[in-house]
């Protein structure tokens, strides 16, 4: 392999994962934003992101499920809209 072929290889690779890196923190942002709407509605942030967590590794949606009710009803205690 030449050292031009190499240069060239290596240019296009750094260059996709610029744009990849770009992409993940455009992603990253909307994230985030959307957290912080979860925080401004008196959500629990950190149960959240255990149920985001636990989805995307895979655990069963009766046990997330059973997590977002609790978030929920979590919010209604605080809201003391549970009678």
């Amino acid at each position: 392999m030449s050292s031009i072929h190499a240069t060239e290889e290596l240019t296009e690779k750094l260059q996709s994962i610029i744009r990849l890196e770009e992409e993940k923190a455009h992603l990253d942002d909307q994230i985030a934003e959307a957290y912080r709407d979860l925080k401004g509605q008196k959500y629990d942030i950190k149960k959240a992101k255990l149920a985001v967590s636990r989805s995307r590794k895979g655990h069963p949606e009766n046990s997330i499920r059973i997590l977002i009710n609790q978030i929920v009803n979590d919010r209604a205690m605080s809201r003391k809209l549970v009678p």
